[in-house]
């Protein structure tokens, strides 16, 4: 049994956190005097939060350009806002 079994997982926690921020027409980050990105001055900054369980173990089909059961992985999704 020893050769059947891990204590490894194949289950991940994965905490998210996008951003928002403007750009000048170089590409360049846009800031203020202050070095603080573009609206992050007062409370207009624009996060999103997400929480996720992915088991690997789970198999799912990958293809370019098709969406097979790849939602399967995700056993645990919360949006926070």
């Amino acid at each position: 049994m020893g050769n059947l079994t891990t204590t490894r997982s194949n289950v991940y926690a994965v905490w998210m956190t996008l951003g928002f921020f403007e750009t000048d027409e170089t590409g360049a980050i846009k800031q203020d005097a202050d070095g603080n990105l573009a609206g992050e001055s007062g409370n207009e900054t624009e996060r999103h939060r997400a929480f996720y369980m992915i088991d690997r173990s789970i198999p799912v089909g990958y293809e370019n350009g098709h969406d097979h059961n790849t939602q399967d992985v995700f056993r645990v999704k919360r949006y926070i806002e």
